[in-house]
């Protein structure tokens, strides 16, 4: 059944062993599974849940095989690593590279005094800013569209960011009047149906601020940060505000 939560140890495409949930949502869950096949070796199996409507589900399969063929070709140590994709009671899945890490949203909540330092924050926008560089660089620009702290991933290895999410990224050829993004950090354009990289970076800034001060955006609506009262370098300022 559609939207049902995959038991432990159910099996997909014959191969693929669900071992946990690590989170679910409105539009599908994400598990942590065991590659049959390899070993044993675990990956991220992402489900993401389709329009209802038999008349719409078609187009659905088309843009996710064709969203797949696009994501399988990226290589950016910033972007999980696709490997394989497959259709499965109506609900599509693809296999990625399992992350250990923590989400920018989380850290934010666990470590701020309410916000984190500058220099981790520079450091992790400029690592975001190199994998966003390298998506719009694609022919057609691919727009992430969902940039937050909570789908910015610090991998606990090598302190590495990784844009994680791509359920809802695709190359520039948006479904006309279908609004993708989280308002806060979706620039006014983004909210009108309209993808373009700027709306990435956009979003970005929006997610600086929040690391930064600890309060999340409204809606076009950034409060200063001289006064919340937050010291932050005057060049930094003037980055995030140009955003």
């Amino acid at each position: 059944m559609r939207n049902a939560r995959l038991s432990q140890g159910a099996v997909l495409d014959g191969r693929f062993e669900v071992i946990r949930l690590i989170k679910a949502g409105g539009m599908g869950a994400v598990y942590e599974v065991a590659d049959r096949v390899l070993n044993g070796r675990t990956y991220a199996l992402k489900e993401i849940h389709p329009s209802s409507d038999p008349a719409e589900l078609q187009d659905a399969k088309d843009r996710f095989i064709s969203e797949i063929q696009v994501m399988q070709s990226l290589l950016h140590p910033g972007i999980p690593k696709v490997s394989t994709a497959f259709l499965h009671d109506d609900s599509f899945f693809f296999v990625m590279e399992l992350v250990n890490g923590t989400d920018l949203s989380r850290i934010r909540k666990e470590r701020g005094n309410p916000g984190l330092p500058p220099h981790d924050v520079v450091n992790w926008a400029c690592q975001v800013l190199d994998a966003l560089s390298y998506l719009h660089r694609q022919t057609p620009p691919i727009v992430h569209r969902d940039i937050k702290p909570s789908n910015l991933l610090l991998r606990e290895s090598d302190n590495r960011i990784l844009l994680i999410d791509f359920g809802i990224a695709r190359a520039t050829n948006p479904i006309e009047g279908y609004l993708i993004g989280t308002p806060g950090y979706a620039p006014p354009e983004q909210q009108m149906c309209k993808y373009e990289p700027c709306s990435d970076l956009y979003a970005l800034g929006a997610t600086m601020h929040e690391l930064l001060t600890g309060v999340k955006p409204k809606d076009f609506d950034f409060a200063s940060f001289s006064y919340l009262g937050v010291e932050v370098p005057a060049p930094l300022v003037s980055v995030i505000e140009d955003a």
